[in-house]
């Protein structure tokens, strides 16, 4: 019975790692100031001397 459920749920397993794989990588890209700021300037946003640049920043310098 236990063989049975461990061949079952092989793939769900293998199938929910990927998807926290998938997940993980998008929210470094969102973390990514590169990203963001690339994305903002698509939408129309000018972030290069925004304050909340600035203040990002500052923040990141710290770290």
């Amino acid at each position: 019975m236990d063989a049975v459920a461990d061949t079952a749920l092989r793939p769900a397993l293998a199938g929910a790692a990927v998807l926290l794989e998938l997940v993980n990588d998008t929210a470094m890209d969102l973390d990514d100031p590169k990203n963001v700021g690339e994305l903002a300037r698509k939408q129309g946003l000018d972030v290069d001397g925004s304050p909340a640049r600035q203040q990002y920043l500052k923040v990141c310098d710290r770290c």
